[in-house]
């Protein structure tokens, strides 16, 4: 019964890479701003996020009337790293926030480590124009660079 517990909560600490109206392009460890989001308004901006965080592989094509795309970067340790859970869309405040945790670690270090998820969210899950995109909601007081206003 141990060891399915212990599997059970191996595979709940695993990094989603989809949800409801939005999908991971990318992941990396060590590269970014700390709390910190980037609107990735065009073609040529996901190729630079893409070489700024030393990416391997090629860069996704993006269909930039279907899907915005958004560089969230939050804060984890060495040992600790933050886990993209997903997005929380408040449509009445106009904010799209991402949902950032440390999933089920314990014994996290003091050391910080920027971790940064490039994410293309569906259009039509965003609110209404003009709206705020934060790394969290909500926004830390340690994150003069984690909003952005989109439209207004």
């Amino acid at each position: 019964m141990g060891a399915l517990a212990l599997l059970y909560a191996m595979d709940g600490s695993r990094q989603p890479t989809s949800g409801s109206g939005w999908r991971m392009l990318a992941y990396q460890r060590g590269l970014g701003q700390l709390n910190t989001v980037t609107l990735l308004a065009d073609q040529a901006a996901i190729e630079g996020a893409w070489e700024a965080l030393r990416l391997r592989g090629s860069v996704p094509v993006i269909d930039g009337g279907r899907v915005a795309v958004v560089q969230f970067t939050g804060i984890g340790s060495i040992g600790c790293p933050t886990r993209f859970e997903g997005l929380r869309i408040d449509a009445g405040r106009r904010v799209l926030a991402a949902i950032l945790s440390r999933a089920i670690t314990s014994g996290c270090d003091d050391t910080t480590v920027p971790d940064s998820f490039i994410v293309a969210i569906d259009r039509e899950r965003l609110p209404t124009v003009p709206y705020a995109i934060q790394i969290t909601d909500p926004l830390p007081a340690n994150a003069p660079g984690g909003s952005i206003e989109v439209g207004g």
